[in-house]
């Protein structure tokens, strides 16, 4: 098992800290220079408040609370762009106060049946994706998700 066959694949970056999301409209991140002024003419804005903001453009979205940074794309070919934005955005804003960073990376992958759910966790550790990053590492989290018996609406999730 692999996770180059993964169906869907996203990566996101989290800034923890203290933020003022109203300041964070996408004009923001044309005059800063961090995005095109064609792409935030087309950006899909959901939200610009003080508590928070959300917009999408073709390629990534960014969602921004008081206490919250995070720039998530679902295509490879802008995965390290994201990262630009983000180290962009932390280079003008030093006055920002971040508490914590995270690069978090989701992959989809549909197994058959438990045979394959469990061949698919025991090779996970083994990927080379994972293992030339990490000298100590081990499984931290483990979720089935079970759909409710005689029900459309509704699931079991499992978190070990």
């Amino acid at each position: 098992m692999s996770l180059e066959k993964a169906e869907i694949t996203e990566h996101s970056i989290v800034i923890v800290g203290t933020f003022s999301p109203e300041s964070y409209h996408p004009i923001w991140f044309e005059r800063t220079g961090l995005i095109p002024i064609e792409e935030v003419e087309s950006a899909n804005i959901k939200f610009v408040s003080p508590t928070v903001t959300a917009f999408s453009l073709q390629w990534m979205r960014v969602e921004v609370t008081n206490d919250r940074f995070v720039i998530i794309s679902d295509q490879a070919a802008y995965f390290e762009q994201i990262r630009d934005v983000a180290n962009g955005f932390l280079q003008i804003t030093p006055h920002s106060p971040v508490k914590a960073l995270g690069l978090n990376y989701s992959w989809h992958v549909e197994l058959e049946d438990d045979d394959k759910v469990f061949e698919f966790w025991s090779s996970l550790i083994n990927e080379p994706i994972l293992t030339p990053k990490f000298n100590d590492y081990g499984m931290h989290t483990f979720q089935i998700k079970e759909q409710k018996e005689n029900s459309d609406e509704g699931y079991f999730l499992y978190r070990i």
